[in-house]
């Protein structure tokens, strides 16, 4: 049984993100996996206007289709240099942090862990630039299509050794356009054993379809998007999803992200990423 100190170790060494300039660089299993995935992030706006990202701060919105009781909503910020995240759901009046060695909520209502969702949001629309900054094993392209779409995009498959809070699940499909290289489309798989008891719960594969994009400090950002339940070949989506108020130059307060003496630690999500951290 792994002790409550060993778990908080072994988590801090799956999760904190290093300092961009000592990040991992991605495996790519072919030369043209590399060149797909790094035309997709050149179209995003590039690494060089990444790298003078510091925080990432945003309103989110989410609504299951179909549900009147399921809306939530948001503030997420994120130390993109160390992974630090604090998110206040001014709905249920709840706060959830992660300050690099816990994972913490006050509040929290909901039968989901709330540290699924510490760094979710960002992980999914900052994923061009996630390819570069996590040591994730990326496949040889392959052609998919999404529902209700009949091109023909260029995939990759990504995969990751330890779990962290950049993965819901064990591998993400990236699909991108052919033409613009832009990311139209994640897909991924849960395998949170919190999320996995949840009576309903999609574990997948499911999308995330991105539709419409900002430009905040030269970096092209999804800021609205759907999913669909590709395991149940569903062509309608099941939820949507919309990112606002996003800025990069707020900055960020670390006493925000330290649990409060009220708090109450996730050791479901600190489990999770422990369990297979290197």
């Amino acid at each position: 049984m792994i002790s409550n100190s060993s778990r908080l170790a072994l988590a801090a060494a799956a999760v904190v993100a290093l300092p961009l300039a000592a990040q991992s660089a991605p495996t790519y299993q072919s030369d043209e996996a590399r060149a797909v995935v790094e035309r997709m992030v050149e179209a995003h706006g590039g690494m060089a206007a990444w790298d003078r990202v510091e925080t990432v701060d945003f309103m989110f919105f989410t609504k299951l289709v179909g549900n009147a009781n399921s809306a939530f909503l948001s503030r997420e910020t994120t130390d993109v240099r160390t992974g630090r995240a604090y998110l206040d759901w001014p709905v249920l009046g709840s706060r959830v942090g992660w300050d690099g060695q816990e994972v913490w909520s006050v509040g929290w209502p909901l039968p989901l862990p709330p540290g699924f969702f510490t760094r979710l949001t960002y992980s999914f629309i900052t994923m061009p630039f996630q390819t570069q900054v996590e040591p994730f094993v990326i496949e040889a392209p392959e052609s998919h299509r999404l529902p209700n779409d009949d091109t023909d995009y260029v995939t990759v498959r990504m995969t990751k050794g330890a779990r962290s809070a950049v993965m819901p699940g064990d591998f993400y499909r990236l699909y991108i356009d052919p033409e613009s290289h832009l990311l139209r489309a994640i897909e991924f798989n849960i395998t949170h054993p919190a999320m996995m008891q949840v009576p309903g719960q999609p574990l997948g594969p499911n999308a995330h379809v991105f539709t419409e994009y900002a430009r905040v400090d030269d970096l092209v950002i999804p800021t609205y998007y759907e999913t669909y339940r590709l395991f149940a070949n569903e062509t309608r989506a099941t939820a949507i999803h919309a990112v606002f108020d996003l800025d990069t130059n707020r900055g960020f307060d670390a006493e925000r992200a330290r649990r409060p003496a009220e708090g109450n630690t996730d050791t479901a999500t600190m489990d999770f990423w422990a369990v297979s951290a290197p």
